[in-house]
């Protein structure tokens, strides 16, 4: 249907779809280029950052959730200081590859042993910066559940499952892979079956022509 007015969009599309494709446009500038560091081509990392938020909202609907935006959008961003880390990560990798394979630190871990930060923090540093709200920093930050605690937290909880998910089948995953601890924990506090999370899966393999047409619009 051919619309001519962004007042025609909101009525057809309705404002959180609207809403949604803000935040893809938005975060496609700084997300689409490739990150040497983590050993991901270009738009890699942006199919990955969609994939995580499509996820990430189907959990929110599934369990009655009324921050569907906030969730979205923090899943969609959440790897942020990827981009603004790649560079040192590139850098450093051996030493960090090291101490994954030989220490059994997680990824995560290991960049924060070897370069002061991890992208969680920093992506935390950058969302402060632009001025996101404190629900907003505190996922993007712990979205690797660098605290176990945090796993009462529902939102953060669900843009970790999303995280965790897409690197399970291989959406976007670099040099990093699966390189970060499972909190099985988490995944049970949200409470779903291990039917819940197959069907999301398997179900997520019908959208990945969605996720490549929002890629396309953005």
């Amino acid at each position: 249907r051919q619309i001519d007015s962004v007042h025609q969009a909101l009525i057809y599309m309705g404002m959180d779809q609207v809403a949604d494709l803000v935040f893809l446009t938005g975060g496609a500038e700084n997300l689409k280029k490739g990150q040497k560091g983590y050993d991901l081509e270009e738009g890699e990392l942006w199919r990955y950052s969609v994939s995580s938020a499509l996820i990430a909202r189907e959990v929110c609907e599934k369990k009655g959730s009324k921050n569907n935006h906030l969730v979205f959008t923090a899943a969609l961003l959440k790897d942020i200081g990827k981009v603004v880390l790649s560079q040192y990560v590139a850098d450093s990798i051996d030493n960090i590859n090291d101490l994954v394979s030989e220490e059994g630190l997680s990824f995560r871990e290991a960049e924060q042993e070897a370069l002061g930060i991890d992208h969680a923090e920093l992506g935390g540093m950058v969302a402060e910066k632009w001025n996101f709200s404190a629900g907003m920093v505190k996922i993007i930050r712990n979205h690797h559940m660098s605290e176990e605690s945090l796993g009462k937290d529902f939102d953060t909880s669900v843009v970790y499952l999303a995280d965790t998910l897409c690197m399970m089948m291989g959406v976007g995953v670099g040099c990093d892979g699966l390189a970060y601890r499972f909190h099985r924990g988490v995944v049970e506090g949200l409470g779903l079956s291990q039917e819940d999370i197959q069907e999301i899966m398997a179900g997520f393999g019908d959208r990945l022509q969605q996720v490549e047409e929002l890629i396309s619009l953005t």
